[in-house]
C-alpha cells in the first residue's frame, strides 16, 4: 500500500513540474544561446544513491563519462562502480538525416555489466533515435532498440550462458527554461548502465544548469516501476544523482 501511494505522489510531482515548466516556457524563447540539436563535448562525474531492492540492498555508486562529437557522429564512453559491481558503456550515434526541426539516425550501444562473482552480462543494442524541436523552448527524443542480452551465470556451470532477445525504448521531454536551466522528464526501459526487461520502467526527472560555457551541473531523481498485467505497476527502487560536467 505504501509503495502504491508513493507511486501516485511521484506522478503528481512530475505533473506539477511539467505544468510549471510549460507556464514559464515562453520566457525561455528569449535565451540567446541556440539549443536546436545541441550536443556537448564533455567529461563528467556523478555520485548517486540507490534505495535498493529485496535482491540488492541500498548503496552508493559513482559514475564517470566522456562524450565527443565529430562531424555527424557522437561518441560516448562511461563507467559505473559500486560495492560488488561494475559497468562499462560505449555508444556511437550517427545523424545522416537532419531537417529544419527534426533529425533521425542509427545508434549502437554496448554495455558490460559485472555483478560480483555472480554474473557477467553483455548488452548489445542497435537502434534508431528520433529527435524533434518544434519550438524554441521544447524538444523531445525517442529511442527504439533491439536488445541482445548475453548473460553468464557462474553457478550454472556448463549451461551458464543465457541469451535473451528483447527490445528497449525511451522517451525524453526537454523544457528549456530561463537562466540556462533544462528540465527533462523521461520514461525508459533502460538507463546508461542498466538494461533489463521491457516490463521494468524508469520514470525520471532531471534538472541541468549551465553555469557558464565550461561547467554544467545536474540533479536527477529516478523511480523504477515493474509493470504487472496491463495497467498495474509496483515501485521497486529509487535513485538520486548529483553530477558535474566540464564542457569543451
Amino acid at each position: 500500500m505504501k509503495k502504491t501511494v508513493f507511486t501516485y505522489k511521484f506522478f503528481i510531482f512530475l505533473s506539477f513540474l511539467v505544468f510549471t515548466a510549460m507556464m514559464h516556457a515562453p520566457k525561455a524563447s528569449a535565451d540567446p544561446a541556440p539549443r536546436l540539436f545541441r550536443t556537448d563535448n564533455f567529461a563528467g562525474a556523478t555520485l548517486g544513491f540507490s534505495t535498493g531492492t529485496p535482491a540488492d540492498s541500498n548503496h552508493f555508486f559513482a559514475q564517470a563519462d566522456f562524450q565527443y562529437n565529430l562531424y555527424d557522429w557522437t561518441f560516448y564512453a562511461g563507467a559505473q562502480g559500486a560495492i560488488g559491481s561494475g559497468s562499462i558503456t560505449l555508444s556511437a550515434q550517427y545523424w545522416p538525416f537532419t531537417w529544419d526541426h527534426t533529425r533521425l539516425g542509427p545508434k549502437l550501444i554496448y554495455n558490460l555489466d559485472i555483478y560480483g562473482g555472480t554474473s557477467i552480462t553483455n548488452n548489445i543494442l542497435p537502434g534508431i533515435t528520433f529527435e524533434c524541436q518544434p519550438v524554441s523552448w521544447f524538444s523531445f527524443r525517442i529511442d527504439t532498440f533491439y536488445l541482445f542480452k548475453g548473460r553468464f551465470i557462474h553457478a550454472l556451470g556448463d549451461k551458464s550462458f543465457l541469451p535473451i532477445h528483447t527490445f528497449a525504448y525511451s522517451q525524453h521531454l526537454n523544457f528549456y527554461l530561463p537562466c540556462n536551466i533544462t528540465l527533462t522528464q523521461y520514461v525508459a526501459t533502460y538507463s546508461t548502465f542498466r538494461y533489463t526487461q521491457p516490463a521494468d520502467l524508469e520514470l525520471g526527472l532531471k534538472a541541468t544548469w549551465d553555469m557558464n560555457q565550461s561547467w554544467q551541473f545536474t540533479a536527477e531523481a529516478v523511480s523504477r516501476q515493474t509493470i504487472y498485467y496491463l495497467f498495474t505497476t509496483a515501485f521497486t527502487a529509487g535513485e538520486f544523482k548529483l553530477g558535474a560536467r566540464y564542457l569543451f
